[in-house]
Parts: C-alpha cells; structure tokens; sequence
C-alpha cells in the first residue's frame, strides 16, 4: 500500500504524515466513510502525540503501521496492546472520548470497555446523524 510506504521511508516531520494523511483518505470510498476514517485517524494521532511527544508517536506510528487499522479496530487493539500492554487500554479510552467529542455524539464510559466496539458504535451514530441531516 503506497500510504504505508511513503510512512515507513519518510516519517520525518508532521507535515509528512498530514500529506500521507490525505493520500490516503483520498482512496476512501464514501464521503461519510471518508470524513468517519478521517476524524478517527486524526484523533489516533492527537492522543498518541498528547501522550508520548511527536517523537514517540512517530515511533509508534511506524511499529504498527496505522495506515492499515482506519478500518480495523481490533488489529489495531492488537498491535497497540503489543507495544503497550494494559496501558493500550487506556490510549484506546482516550481516543474514543476524543472520537465521540469530535463527532458530537455522546459518550457514557462502560465497564466493559471494548474499542472495537465503540469505534463501530461511533461510525453507526455518526452516520445515522449525517443521513438525516443530509438525506440525499
């Protein structure tokens, strides 16, 4: 996928990544999918630069190949849960409020917290809002 590799070989500064960013959002179908993949993405890399620095998402970045989990929550969770442990957990909480706060959906924090489950419920309101303010 040209997305992962212009990020693996040149992962030098921010401005890199946002114009990896768009490569790929431009190969997204949809336009609700597109603007859905794209907030994500963008929460993904606040919390990850808010939490270990630009370096240390940078880093991140490139061992789990962000690129490929837009769609796959669970991979994702897999990879981040390799490199972090427990403390995955805790990123995955933190880019899930951040997801709803940027979608304008609300968020109730559940024991039983599963990102994948809360990416695919996020993505499901978000729709069902975009439709019926635009339901062409």
């Amino acid at each position: 996928m040209y997305f992962h590799t212009f990020l693996s070989n040149d992962i030098t500064d921010s401005q890199n990544i946002y114009v990896a960013r768009k490569l790929f959002f431009a190969c997204c179908g949809k336009k609700l999918q597109f603007k859905f993949a794209e907030v994500l993405h963008e929460c993904i890399f606040g919390v990850l630069k808010n939490v270990t620095g630009e370096s240390g998402m940078k880093a991140i970045l490139f061992h789990i190949e962000l690129g490929h989990y837009v769609e796959d929550a669970e991979e994702f969770h897999k990879n981040l849960y390799e490199m972090f442990g427990d403390g995955a957990v805790i990123l995955e909480k933190m880019i899930t409020k951040e997801l709803f706060r940027r979608l304008g959906l609300p968020y109730s924090e559940r024991s039983d917290f599963d990102f994948k489950r809360c990416v695919n419920e996020a993505r499901e309101l978000f729709t069902v809002r975009q439709r019926e303010f635009d339901p062409k």
